[in-house]
């Protein structure tokens, strides 16, 4: 009977040991800073620079492992997690809805229940301004000089949207003036041979130079669904609706792009030619 209770006993650990490994694995869990707001009150007396504010938290990750908080570099400390209704928290239904309004500006929902995390001894090392988290549409706040601080986990399909952003301003910013001409806007020739406007971007690769035309062009109708990503070399077609889609199609050893966008409204093309060190862009649309 002994040895058939060890035998057991050994079989309930190994059967339960991933499942003991899963649950502690579950209790960690790192946070990396994403942005920071314009200032939450006008005229408040508490300010930072959004540079110096986004230099400070950059490189200041977070880590939750069991109930201990962990900023990089600079301390741990014990927390208490608790969930509230916003109400509860802010003690005020009017700002609750000026908090809703404040947090939608940056696709950020306020739930019906939020954690709220702090220290559990106000005394320890874990001093402003990371005692006091709030977490909400599983994005990790708090409060800095008159400024929300939000932090996701690296798996958030929202922190790499903001790398990217982050990456093409960095872009846009490093390249020298961008040089564009113009064809006549006389409408005979428009119908002829298509309006077409011609920019070189100097000392820019052939992806990099998408990407800022990308951003510099996503609030125009016909380059809104261009993709945020290119794969170089892969020739696709991407159908947004029956009358309208976009190809793309790689040409001379990938040092050409050419992108057909062919809508309702038109067709436009667009040709990103890699130039020694410098990539032209040229755009023709064509009126129906």
């Amino acid at each position: 009977m002994k040895v058939f209770d060890k035998q057991f006993f050994i079989t309930l650990i190994i059967f339960f040991s991933p499942l003991c490994n899963e649950v502690l694995a579950a209790t960690t869990q790192s946070w990396f800073f994403a942005m920071a707001s314009d200032g939450i009150i006008e005229n408040s007396a508490d300010n930072d620079s959004i540079e110096n504010t986004q230099q400070y938290f950059s490189k200041k990750g977070i880590t939750f492992k069991d109930n201990i908080l962990y900023v990089e570099g600079l301390f741990s400390c014990e927390i208490v997690d608790e969930k509230e209704t916003p109400v509860n928290y802010w003690h005020s239904a009017k700002t609750v809805s000026f908090y809703s309004d404040f947090l939608k500006k940056y696709s950020i929902r306020l739930d019906n229940e939020i954690d709220v995390i702090t220290t559990a001894d106000p005394n320890s090392q874990c001093q402003l301004p990371f005692s006091e988290f709030i977490k909400t549409d599983n994005a990790l706040m708090l409060t800095y000089k008159n400024r929300a601080i939000w932090y996701f986990t690296d798996d958030d399909v929202r922190l790499n949207q903001i790398k990217n952003q982050k990456k093409v301003k960095i872009l846009s910013e490093s390249v020298n003036k961008i040089i564009c001409k113009e064809t006549s806007s006389e409408m005979d020739l428009v119908y002829r041979e298509g309006y077409i406007v011609t920019c070189i971007y100097p000392k820019t690769d052939m992806l990099s130079a998408y990407l800022i035309f990308r951003e510099e062009h996503k609030a125009e109708e016909v380059f809104s669904q261009l993709k945020k990503s290119l794969t170089l070399g892969k020739n696709e077609k991407i159908n947004i609706l029956p009358d309208f889609f976009i190809q793309y199609n790689w040409k001379s050893n990938n040092n050409e792009l050419e992108i057909d966008i062919l809508q309702q409204g038109g067709e436009t093309k667009l040709n990103f030619r890699k130039a020694s060190e410098d990539t032209i862009v040229k755009r023709i649309s064509f009126p129906d």
